[in-house]
């Protein structure tokens, strides 16, 4: 599963080694790494769109969802999408 962080609490934990090691301290890649590491990773589900979705269908100009039998959005998404 895929783990995302907020950018800004990632800029924060840069800025907070900067702080402690002095403003012209060269970050290296590990303390860039070990600062992204202690950014906890949000609780967040991945969604597909019903455009990238493989039980979506185009009927004329109409999206149409093969699970709820409904035109849908192309920017809707549910839980029981498949990418393509």
């Amino acid at each position: 599963m895929t783990d995302y962080i907020k950018r800004k609490d990632a800029i924060e934990e840069i800025n907070k080694t900067l702080n402690m090691f002095g403003r012209d301290h060269t970050i290296t890649d590990y303390d860039a790494i070990d600062c992204i590491l202690t950014v906890p990773s949000s609780d967040v589900v991945e969604v597909v769109r019903c455009k990238d979705c493989l039980h979506g269908s185009w009927c004329e100009d109409v999206l149409w969802c093969n699970i709820t039998d409904e035109p849908m959005a192309e920017n809707d998404f549910c839980s029981k999408g498949d990418r393509i």
